[in-house]
């Protein structure tokens, strides 16, 4: 009984750990661009270049979108 207790936890451990190395397709948010005045931009092309980084400033992972 021991060993599949020890076995389903393991399977558990390593199926969490792969699904954690998988990598994102994209986020999801919602934003409003707007001008220096607050005005909203719409009808315009803009694009919006999204990055996250680590603490010592390098990019993890970077999208951009042309709207």
């Amino acid at each position: 009984m021991r060993i599949f207790i020890a076995f389903i936890a393991a399977f558990f451990v390593f199926s969490f750990a792969a699904y954690s190395q998988t990598v994102p397709q994209g986020m999801k948010y919602q934003a409003v661009a707007r001008d220096v005045q607050g005005a909203v931009l719409s009808g315009q092309s803009i694009e919006l270049r999204i990055s996250l980084k680590g603490e010592d400033k390098t990019v993890h992972y970077t999208e951009v979108h042309k709207v």
